[in-house]
């Protein structure tokens, strides 16, 4: 792999003057408020970002994608030292150290973190003992590297993996995401990136095929597929239902066991139907190339309704399976609509009703930077709960978002990814619903 710096120079990249023209359009002296300048300077990073992933592109190239938890970063005081890979990405990317029964092995790349201009030499470390085989990409210069800082966790980071003529990589590039704006460059290229579901992808988002010799009860097989969906894509109400009905063990389950269990089925279910309904429409080809990025932007598009939504629909079951009394998406004040209102919308519109009766939830998958999208919302409640499924914030962070009035709501599972000081200030779903039932009456 070459020695280059990125973004800095982009010497051998087509849109290098893409580039230049956002730096000189962003420049400090155009500023005219702290606020304005933070938002050019973010704006020009993700041109960055953007110009950084067409440079990572070609058949040559393979994504590793994921959000950052707090045990791949530094924020819980884990001893890996890098994020965590799964090992069937690793089988798939490396298979000539993956593939030895009972072998721990290490390959080293030369690793450049293009977003913060730092070279690293880091290592893909396989280990495989009696009681777990996991994978980690280490040596990133521990609490020195942005990589492993507190602060990036919940951050989408991209794992440029460049192959050679043996189809294993022998460079990386990385890109790790310090914006909002950043990763909604990622996103609008591969799709959404959600907290525990890495991806594994080509440069342009399409998903690489793992383990389809071992479907799961909650994938679609292809005698299961039904006509209708060859014509109209299933929504995502259709699509959460299916899970509730593959998972029908799960009303057994605690209230936070029962959201992360069936938001995985959605999942399945979701990739499972895409494979049957997109790929044979895919293999058949397309006669301009016009006409493949419209078909490319209606996946990507579906992808990201069904992401945006799916959080809150499934708490919106769970609730109506509890008996719980709720408005789901309805103004509070002009244009301002929570996710929920307990007990109801009317109650909230009623200034006779106590407001210490009432409560807000927003339903955000990630929480980081976007927690502050709900601070105007329900104007008569100072108190704004907010569930999320990011695997950890730094207790700065959290100090910020207490003394803005948020609550994190977070199923029970996750809360080991937070650090110690923040795990006692969480709340369950489950503890959620309990406290909110009871304050309605």
């Amino acid at each position: 792999m070459s020695d280059r710096r990125l973004p800095d120079t982009f010497e051998t990249c087509e849109t290098d003057q893409k580039l230049t023209d956002t730096r000189n359009r962003y420049a400090p002296e155009n500023s005219s408020s702290l606020a304005a300048f933070v938002g050019q300077i973010e704006e020009r990073r993700a041109a960055e970002c953007e110009v950084w992933m067409h440079y990572v592109s070609g058949a040559e190239w393979i994504w590793y994608v994921k959000r950052l938890a707090g045990n791949d970063t530094l924020l819980t005081g884990g001893h890996q030292g890098g994020p965590y890979m799964p090992n069937r990405f690793t089988r798939a990317l490396f298979p000539s150290i993956a593939t030895q029964p009972g072998v721990s092995a290490t390959r080293s790349l030369e690793a450049l973190l293009d977003s913060h201009g730092d070279k690293r030499s880091v290592a893909v470390k396989y280990w495989m003992t009696t009681s777990k085989t996991e994978t980690h990409l280490t040596g990133w210069g521990g609490g020195t590297s942005a990589m492993l800082a507190p602060e990036s966790t919940g951050s989408i980071a991209v794992f440029a993996f460049r192959r050679d003529e043996t189809g294993e990589p022998s460079g990386l590039a990385a890109w790790l995401c310090s914006s909002v704006a950043e990763e909604d460059q990622v996103e609008h290229r591969i799709g959404p990136v959600e907290p525990a579901i890495p991806r594994l992808v080509s440069p342009a988002g399409v998903e690489t095929n793992l383990d389809e010799s071992q479907p799961t009860r909650c994938s679609i097989s292809a005698a299961e597929l039904r006509p209708e969906w060859l014509g109209a894509f299933p929504s995502t109400v259709e699509i959460l239902r299916l899970s509730v009905e593959r998972t029908s063990g799960a009303r057994s389950l605690r209230i936070d066991d029962r959201l992360l269990l069936r938001r995985g089925c959605e999942f399945e279910l979701f990739r499972s139907l895409e494979k049957h309904i997109y790929l044979e429409r895919i293999q058949e080809g397309f006669q301009t190339v016009d006409l493949f990025i419209d078909y490319a932007n209606s996946v990507a598009n579906r992808r990201r309704s069904r992401s945006g939504s799916s959080l809150g629909l499934q708490t919106k079951y769970i609730l109506e399976e509890e008996e719980i009394l709720f408005s789901y998406d309805q103004i509070s004040e002009g244009r301002k609509r929570p996710d929920f209102l307990f007990p109801s919308a009317d109650a909230y519109a009623n200034s006779s009703f106590p407001a210490d009766r009432l409560t807000m939830l927003a339903a955000k998958t990630t929480a980081k930077d976007r927690w502050r999208q709900i601070l105007n919302e329900a104007d008569r409640l100072p108190l704004k709960h907010l569930l999320t499924l990011q695997e950890g914030v730094t207790e700065t962070q959290f100090a910020e978002m207490r003394t803005a009035g948020v609550v994190l709501v977070v199923p029970r599972r996750l809360h080991r990814r937070y650090p110690k000081a923040v795990q006692p200030h969480l709340l369950t779903l489950e503890d959620f619903i309990r406290s909110t039932a009871a304050r309605s009456r």
